[in-house]
């Protein structure tokens, strides 16, 4: 429905945003982006040998690890840069490359198409140029989102330059403080265990 693939990309949107403007926060980042590209591995096996019909391949765990490692290498590089320039940037990228999947790169209504040797096997498919019969049930691509991933670290770097942070500093919810240090066994429970009701519920019908 048109309610869900809006609550979808809401989802989306703000979930590759925050991870962006989490990434000066921490330490070990390198170690923080490896464990999750490795959870990401993990999820696209057990998917590819359970249910290879509904397999997650380059989904939102693995770019968010590789987001978090390029992030941490080009950290240096992103501080040089205006954070105003840097969040117009990133995001006109994100926009310019946001169909690229389908085949076409854009602005403000002019769309130029990709020649089709672009799609061609599963590194293009990695970077966000799917070959014809690539299938994932979540599918988030190095190109666009790694521009809104930026998008997010600039914005991070906004609030810091104009003493924005105080603001959220003043916030405390313990629990949801509890979750966000917890998110990633979270995240990687939370489907098995909502499977596995579903499984039971609808096996007994």
């Amino acid at each position: 429905s048109a309610f869900g693939s809006a609550f979808q990309a809401y989802i989306r949107w703000s979930f590759i945003i925050i991870s962006g403007f989490s990434l000066f926060l921490g330490k070990r980042k390198i170690k923080r982006g490896l464990t999750v590209l490795l959870s990401s591995l993990a999820v696209t096996g057990v998917t590819v040998f359970v249910t290879p019909q509904s397999a997650i391949k380059y989904g939102v765990l693995t770019f968010l690890g590789v987001a978090m490692l390029v992030g941490a290498l080009f950290e240096k590089l992103t501080l040089k840069i205006h954070p105003l320039v840097g969040i117009a940037v990133s995001f006109l990228l994100f926009l310019f490359f946001f169909n690229a999947e389908i085949g076409t790169v854009g602005l403000f209504g002019y769309k130029l198409p990709l020649p089709n040797t672009l799609f061609a096997n599963e590194f293009t498919a990695f970077l966000g140029f799917p070959y014809r019969e690539f299938h994932s049930s979540d599918y988030v691509p190095l190109i666009p989102w790694i521009f809104l991933y930026f998008s997010g670290s600039f914005l991070f770097l906004i609030f810091k330059r104009y003493g924005l942070l105080r603001m959220l500093s003043g916030v405390s919810v313990k629990s949801l403080e509890w979750v966000g240090r917890n998110a990633l066994p979270i995240y990687l429970i939370h489907q098995p265990l909502i499977y596995g009701v579903m499984f039971l519920i609808f096996r007994k019908q």
